[in-house]
């Protein structure tokens, strides 16, 4: 199988001036289409800086990343949701800015319905909860069609029903579209088949699917 994204002893920290500080060693991880990787490992780990590696928005201090993938091939789920809900924005409009209006209203309600949001198309963004915002932050991953998809820890700090909506979203476009899928989480229990990496001193320990 032709891999998407491969990381061969790859080091990765972060840069300020002539400071250098690395928080990942020889890490060696292979992602191929339809693989479902988990990432766990304590808050401070690594978990973060190694999705932010394979962006390319963490220094590589060693070893080597290959993509087989374009940027826009790869679509990001940030934890945070930096945006300032007093805008009097509506979810159909933020959808369609963020798209840079590539999107056409019938692809929208399609989105829409994927997530489960399709009767928020018309309230505020700032009006939706915490995890109704992290839905519509998947769904604006999706626009583009990505083969890689990185979240970072999606079901932290949301309701039930929305951590539901994001594993059935990201099983359904995995087994489906054959969108690779890597995820970093903290305590949530996957039903999905995985194969999970666990972090810790800053190196990787590789489990098979189970």
């Amino acid at each position: 199988m032709s891999y998407l994204i491969q990381l061969r002893d790859a080091g990765f920290g972060y840069k300020s001036g002539m400071l250098k500080k690395q928080i990942l060693y020889q890490i060696n991880l292979t992602v191929n289409p339809g693989s479902f990787t988990v990432m766990e490992g304590s808050n401070g780990s690594g978990k973060s800086t190694l999705l932010k590696g394979i962006l390319g928005l963490a220094t590589l201090q060693s070893g080597v990343v290959e993509k087989r993938v374009s940027r826009r091939e790869l679509s990001y789920v940030p934890q945070e949701f930096h945006f300032d809900m007093t805008l009097p924005i509506s979810v159909k409009d933020f959808i369609c800015y963020s798209s840079g209006n590539r999107i056409s209203p019938k692809e929208l309600d399609s989105f829409l319905q994927l997530v489960g949001l399709e009767h928020k198309k018309h309230e505020k963004i700032g009006s939706l909860s915490g995890g109704q915002r992290r839905r519509i932050l998947v769904l604006r991953a999706l626009i583009q069609s990505p083969k890689v998809l990185l979240l970072d820890e999606p079901m932290a700090n949301v309701d039930t029903d929305s951590q539901k909506h994001i594993e059935s979203i990201l099983t359904d476009i995995n087994l489906r579209q054959q969108v690779a899928i890597i995820v970093s989480s903290h305590g949530y229990r996957w039903s999905v088949d995985y194969e999970k990496i666990l972090i810790t001193g800053g190196r990787t320990q590789i489990f098979p699917k189970h």
